[in-house]
């Protein structure tokens, strides 16, 4: 139940605003949808929704529910900060494709970095 309570505070903040950031949401929630190769359909469902809905919170016309966008964080790894600001997280699939792509040769170099970084931390301490 990582970040819900922000998640609560968030949504109750933006029924509030006189601005419109609900385009801005559907938007990334067509960007998530997209990233899982998953048409509108297959998407509503997994969050419990109609495909009409769904359309209509992709344009911004209308917003999800507490319940529901916490259920589409849940089940696309989302972060509630993504979902409304846009604020991307480093997340475990996002480190695992770095590594995966990492050459080799970087391996040292890196640890070395990471190295000099804790030392640099510890001696500000």
């Amino acid at each position: 139940m990582k970040g819900y309570a922000t998640l609560c505070n968030y949504i109750y903040l933006l029924k509030g605003m006189k601005f419109n950031m609900r385009k801005e949401i559907g938007e990334r929630i067509r960007e998530i949808r997209k990233s899982l190769n998953m048409n509108k359909e297959q998407f509503a469902k997994l969050i419990g929704i109609s495909g009409q809905f769904l359309g209509t919170v992709e344009s911004g016309d209308n917003g999800l529910s507490l319940e529901r966008a916490i259920i589409l964080c849940e089940k696309t790894n989302t972060s509630a900060d993504y979902l409304l600001f846009g604020k991307k997280n480093i997340t475990d699939e996002n480190l695992k494709h770095v590594f995966d792509n990492i050459d080799k040769t970087q391996i040292i170099p890196a640890f070395e970095s990471l190295q000099n970084i804790a030392l640099f931390i510890k001696s500000k301490n």
